[in-house]
């Protein structure tokens, strides 16, 4: 799979495993703590596989969102239209990419809708459990939410 990062104004590839999307414990402290401040009273998208309404609770509870939507992906259409409307959505802060969950198309058309709507994009495997969710923004995310960067 490949991962767009910008390099100035350039846009460098890069190849992604899953391993990539797993947690990240070299930042000290709670990353849980670290972003809630951040995307408090925010909209975040979780785009993979079937909605479940308990992870989305557990999302907003913990996050301190004031908003989670799931755009479930099990269904047959292929193209990107439902996704557009969601992303471009004024009210929306991030996007969780669930790797694993969605096809390689749609994982593609997210992305790339994404950049378009200057949206943070972040993958993590299969569950959008707040800690992954947490790592993942600040190992990936963390310079477009202006949040300290996690190597």
């Amino acid at each position: 799979m490949t991962q767009c990062k910008p390099l100035g104004n350039l846009i460098m590839k890069q190849t992604v495993s899953p391993s990539h999307c797993a947690i990240d414990t070299s930042m000290p402290g709670d990353p849980v703590a670290i972003v809630r401040p951040h995307l408090r009273g925010s909209t975040l998208l979780v785009v993979g596989g079937d909605e479940r309404a308990d992870q989305l609770v557990r999302l907003c509870g913990e996050l301190g969102l004031r908003d989670a939507v799931w755009a479930s992906t099990r269904d047959s259409d292929p193209t990107p239209r439902r996704f557009r409307s969601l992303i471009r959505n004024p009210r929306l802060t991030l996007v969780v990419l669930l790797e694993g969950l969605i096809r390689h198309q749609h994982a593609r058309d997210v992305a790339s809708l994404c950049e378009q709507s200057g949206k943070p994009l972040v993958r993590i495997w299969r569950s959008p459990n707040p800690v992954a969710v947490a790592h993942a923004i600040l190992s990936q995310a963390s310079r477009q939410l202006a949040l300290p960067v996690m190597n």
